[in-house]
């Protein structure tokens, strides 16, 4: 859940009085609440101190009733949803969990996928066409791998592509050097939706990933039976023991799982779930600030036999280059790819 202002409520303090101005809080979910009628009771306080104090506290009291007592019931072994995003409300700083955000948003897309898992099932037994998406992007010599992301849209970068055509993307991405295709089908934040991954592996040859926000095993089996050839797992997302049993599922399905992490403690949990393919993500999915440091930083805990992703952050062909140097296996990156012209891209591509 994320705590929107409408407009952040002001102070204005005047020589011998404080003048409280408010205007409408908005809480998704829960409608919406006037302050004009707290900052009008304030007002008739003297102490200017004593009428700030008070205005914070009430605030504050309201946000938090509405916000941490918030059960998210797609992650009953994950606890309770936190505040979603970073705002500051009279030098008050409230942390967000923009992952946790998300994720909170899937419950209905998983009560549809439920809905179909028989069908699901069905159709998933009975594919023949995987795509061998471990050894695509399993790093031999000096060349690095890639995995080019299709995406219409993210929280951090907003739309990224006006006329977005998944299908034109991944064969310009096909056609230039990447070894495998992500395509983004989270709805809500993302843009994206299953029917672009079913369309974009249509058309190329190269393995499919299907990158969503995935904590039931209903949406491993749509993603089967809508031909991925590979899922991302987020191990921050769920519990230890959840993810373990997401990448068995993934796996008696015939689907390659990539688990992404970001901390130490996330990889030994992916780790211990049996993660045979890691992706390092560069951006933490709780504030969706960047640093490309993280892979260098998590590289040396990571057990042989592994293979390794770097996620986020790979701007241009520096960063590749910087990147190569790594005992790494692939690169996945997606909004320096859609939005590079042909130089840009053949020399991301390229490795160089």
């Amino acid at each position: 859940m994320i705590i929107r202002p409408k407009k952040l409520i002001s102070t204005v303090e005047w020589p011998s009085q404080a003048a409280v101005t408010s205007s409408l809080l908005h809480f998704p979910g829960v409608g919406v609440a006037k302050a004009g009628a707290i900052g009008r009771r304030l007002s008739t306080v003297h102490s200017r101190q004593r009428c700030a104090s008070q205005f914070r506290r009430c605030i504050l009291r309201r946000l938090l009733s509405r916000s941490v007592s918030i059960w998210n019931d797609t992650q009953k072994n994950a606890g309770w949803i936190q505040i979603v995003g970073a705002i500051r409300l009279f030098g008050y700083s409230l942390r967000v969990n923009r992952l946790q955000e998300i994720v909170a948003t899937k419950s209905r897309e998983i009560t549809s996928a439920r809905s179909r898992v028989k069908n699901f099932r069905t159709v998933a037994e009975s594919r023949t066409d995987f795509r061998d998406f471990p050894s695509a992007i399993q790093r031999r010599g000096e060349r690095l791998k890639i995995i080019a992301e299709t995406k219409k849209a993210s929280p951090s970068a907003g739309v990224i592509a006006e006329k977005y055509d998944p299908v034109a993307i991944a064969k310009r991405f096909e056609a230039s050097g990447a070894d495998a295709v992500s395509v983004l089908t989270e709805r809500n934040y993302f843009l994206g939706s299953i029917d672009d991954l079913c369309t974009v592996r249509e058309e190329i040859a190269l393995p499919v990933l299907r990158k969503d926000f995935i904590v039931d095993e209903a949406q491993i089996l749509e993603s089967a039976a809508t031909n991925a050839d590979a899922i991302l797992l987020i191990a921050a997302a769920v519990s230890p023991e959840r993810l373990r049993s997401l990448r068995e599922c993934a796996t008696a399905n015939r689907l390659s799982a990539l688990v992404e992490v970001h901390t130490s403690d996330e990889l030994q949990i992916a780790v211990d779930a049996g993660a045979k393919i890691i992706g390092i993500n560069n951006r933490d999915l709780v504030t969706f600030e960047v640093d490309l440091e993280t892979t260098e930083k998590l590289l040396p805990h990571v057990p042989p036999g592994i293979s390794i992703v770097s996620e986020s952050g790979i701007r241009n062909s520096e960063d590749v280059a910087r990147m190569s140097v790594f005992p790494i296996d692939a690169l996945l990156i997606g909004e320096a790819l859609i939005r590079a012209d042909a130089l840009a891209l053949s020399k991301i591509l390229a490795r160089s």
